[in-house]
């Protein structure tokens, strides 16, 4: 009988011992999250269960590819190395191995390619022929030190997307000219957008963009164009101080 009883409780004791080895982990947890090719490691803010990245002005939102790493034996949905479009928020649905889910919103924004100050290094200004090529008997060149307000022209772009002109070149005083605008950008089309008021306003069309320097055409009625060549002087959009 004694005998019966240790076997019974042997049993009953590798029964609970095997349900416990077998119990499914409900880690359910996004732990890192990166793009392919670029250097940038997304913020993961598990509170609100959100992840946000900053990526850089010419990357592509419509074809990035995540790495994703989650919880040991928990999937995710879309899968680490699917291509996504981000242009707008993609929730991913992250299933632990008890069958939970959770969801993470990501969502990416662009860096402002223009924050900072910059300043003007040459001005050209042409009439175009009716094929838009410059006319070389028209042109004009105007070379400035960039790095020197006394008689040339910088500006600056600040986060909130207003900014500043300050002209020491067409308003050669002892105070330059101050003009504030507010700006906006589209850069897949290549286009910066200058807004002095409701009413003036200037397209400028990048031909040339980098981290330290930009070109700008813009395009004045039908046949007479201004060309800038602009250096970055400061990734901090200070306010010009007179």
């Amino acid at each position: 009988m004694k005998k019966t009883i240790r076997v019974l409780c042997m049993t009953l004791a590798m029964l609970m011992l095997s349900v416990s080895c077998t119990k499914k982990s409900s880690e359910k947890q996004i732990l890192s999250f990166r793009f392919e090719s670029l250097d940038v490691e997304a913020v993961i803010v598990e509170e609100t269960k959100t992840i946000s990245a900053t990526l850089p002005y010419d990357a592509d939102v419509t074809k990035l590819v995540p790495i994703i790493v989650v919880s040991e034996n928990a999937t995710v949905n879309p899968g680490s190395g699917v291509p996504m479009d981000f242009t707008n928020p993609v929730t991913y649905t992250v299933m632990a191995e008890d069958g939970s889910q959770v969801g993470y919103l990501v969502s990416v924004s662009i860096e402002n390619p223009f924050l900072g100050i910059w300043g003007v290094e040459k001005l050209e200004n042409y009439c175009i022929d009716y094929a838009g090529n410059p006319i070389e008997s028209t042109m004009v060149t105007i070379d400035f030190n960039p790095n020197v307000i006394d008689d040339g022209i910088q500006l600056v772009f600040r986060e909130d997307k207003t900014g500043e002109m300050r002209d020491n070149y067409t308003n050669p005083t002892d105070t330059p000219a101050v003009i504030s605008f507010t700006y906006s950008y589209d850069i897949p089309a290549l286009k910066l957008f200058i807004y002095e008021d409701d009413i003036r306003f200037n397209i400028l069309n990048i031909t040339k963009l980098t981290s330290d320097s930009f070109v700008y055409e813009n395009e004045y009625y039908s046949n007479y164009v201004e060309k800038g060549y602009l250096k970055k002087l400061s990734d901090t959009p200070d306010k010009f101080t007179m």
